[in-house]
């Protein structure tokens, strides 16, 4: 059901398959744990087209409500419009929102551009002035 690769320093994770009902909590913990076993590096959830439904999106929403405590960088890749209005519609009130693109080419340079601005953000040093001696 669920494939996992690095590519250029993210972790790339595929559902394959569309969960059935009962398997949806299951999965939303697998994505979870993938996500935190592999922070702070970001993540993109690729999302297939034999697993593009309500299910899958529930369970990826569910997986990133576990993991804003933490900060993490979620991208979401799927073809399926509905899917993206799915997760575009569940995370409106989100403080942190997972970004969600149609192509992989995409979400994988915007999730490198994300990382260095945040690297950069988070290793600027505050102007510090000299004091009159």
């Amino acid at each position: 059901m669920l494939s996992q690769r690095y590519q250029h320093g993210i972790l790339v994770i595929t559902i394959h398959d569309d969960p059935a009902h009962d398997e949806r909590a299951d999965l939303a913990r697998r994505l979870a744990e993938l996500m935190r076993a592999h922070h702070p590096a970001p993540v993109v959830v690729v999302i297939a087209d034999a697993a593009c439904s309500a299910s899958t999106a529930t369970a990826v929403r569910r997986a990133h409500r576990r993991g804003r405590d933490r900060n993490e960088l979620l991208s979401v890749v799927t073809h399926s419009a509905p899917v993206r209005r799915l997760l575009q519609a569940g995370e409106a009130a989100a403080r942190h929102r997972m970004v969600i693109h149609p192509r992989m080419d995409v979400a994988l340079a915007a999730t490198s551009q994300a990382c260095s601005d945040r690297a950069g953000a988070a290793s600027a040093e505050p102007l510090r002035l000299s004091q009159p001696t």
